[in-house]
């Protein structure tokens, strides 16, 4: 409570996270209803964020699409922790020839600009909903698979590691009993940064067509959809471009503060 930007932010992801539960309900209108006749209105009482093209209202697919955009998030960075911490912690703490190859393999991946990275995997597998988290999550896996892998070497070397190789402990025993709980400060930390990464990655591939396909309202898409309406319909691309920044920046505020106390 006596941090106000980081409860800003928290508030804000909670707005977005209902909106991710009920939005449907709360939509006045379903987000493939067509009303050719109010094409291109601006915001009013009636359509709040105004129409798009084919007289599907603005507002309700911006809400409808927080759902997917939630979706991707959660699922590809928690998928992305998991792969990334397993990877970390198996060459932090095993070493040797199986630390050099990891290692050496998320190097190879690391060199390649995120956002290339990721359409040529999805290109490869193809857009549906499943392979677009699968595309995220490895993309960032690599990058937590480094930051896991130096507190694993830290925690290592600590004593208690050591008084548990001294009575015989198991190594599978180590991983989970001891080094694993001594890492929830870190994860945490990485979980709120790649959420924040994982919803502009989405965003990002859905404007490149390359995410959730039509007639889905995924609010990327949205912003490619009104670019060419920039200059007659602003609110197209307005209202969904506000979405994606605002949860961006929430999460972001959520995550320095988490950094900090870490």
């Amino acid at each position: 409570m006596r941090q106000p930007l980081p409860l800003l932010g928290l508030f804000i992801v909670m707005g977005y996270l209902l909106l991710a539960l009920v939005g449907q309900t709360l939509a006045p209108y379903s987000y493939t209803d067509q009303h050719f006749a109010d094409t291109l209105q601006p915001p009013s009482a009636q359509y709040w964020f105004g129409t798009d093209q084919f007289g599907r209202d603005v507002f309700s697919r911006v809400i409808v699409g927080s759902r997917t955009i939630m979706v991707v998030a959660t699922t590809s960075t928690l998928l992305g922790l998991f792969m990334g911490g397993l990877i970390g912690i198996f060459a932090g703490y095993i070493g040797g020839w199986w630390d050099e190859v990891l290692m050496r393999a998320t190097d190879v991946m690391l060199a390649f600009p995120a956002l290339l990275l990721a359409m040529l995997i999805i290109t490869t597998l193809g857009s549906d909903l499943i392979y677009l988290i699968f595309t995220i999550a490895i993309v960032f896996a690599p990058g937590n698979a480094r930051v896991i892998r130096s507190e694993v070497l830290n925690i290592k070397a600590m004593a208690y590691i050591e008084a548990a190789h001294a009575i015989g402990s198991p190594t599978r025993y180590i991983m989970i009993r001891h080094i694993l709980p001594n890492l929830s400060g870190v994860l945490v930390v990485e979980g709120s940064i790649y959420f924040g990464y994982a919803i502009f990655a989405a965003a990002g591939l859905g404007f490149l067509g390359l995410g959730v396909q039509p007639p889905s309202p995924d609010w990327g898409l949205q912003v490619n959809d009104g670019r060419n309406f920039l200059l007659t319909a602003p609110w197209i691309t307005l209202f969904p471009a506000l979405a994606i920044s605002s949860l961006t920046v929430a999460i972001n505020l959520l995550a320095d503060s988490l950094e900090i106390r870490n």
